[in-house]
């Protein structure tokens, strides 16, 4: 793809690439390494519960669940997005997700996105996604091709 064109994609989506920190490399090219294990999750309500998740909020949405209830575990990682390779990079965007007892996966996060994108787990413990995330305030990260 040209520069010209690519400068016009970005006019038109407001989508612009950013080259994530030097410590995180590495982090984002494993990520990009390992794309292809991403899935589709399953949305879906919690049942037994009046609770409604806040639409595009699904870390506290996350956290809420699994502080109130013990069957469901937090699940971290990152959505993907390949901009129909029309862009000179893909983006991560951090997501949260939850496990019930049984260890399914389940998407509780309510969203109006024109589609589902996939989502791959973060590895490493979740201390380091929080910092990555909440800390240094990185939701999205973008690996450039």
């Amino acid at each position: 793809m040209t520069a010209h064109l690519e400068a016009l994609l970005t006019a038109i989506t407001g989508i612009k690439g950013v080259r994530p920190p030097a410590d995180l490399v590495p982090y984002v090219a494993n990520l990009y390494d390992r794309r292809n294990e991403g899935g589709i999750i399953p949305g879906g309500r919690i049942e037994g519960t009046d609770w409604t998740p806040a639409f595009n909020d699904c870390h506290a949405n996350v956290n809420a669940l699994c502080g109130a209830d013990p069957r469901y575990r937090p699940v971290r990682g990152w959505r993907y997005f390949d901009f129909h390779n029309f862009l000179s990079f893909v983006r991560f965007t951090a997501h949260s997700i939850v496990a019930d007892a049984s260890g399914r996966l389940w998407d509780i996060t309510p969203s109006r996105a024109s589609q589902h994108y996939p989502f791959i787990l973060a590895e490493g413990p979740e201390e380091e996604f929080v910092q990555i995330v909440e800390v240094r305030g990185l939701g999205n990260l973008d690996h450039f091709r």
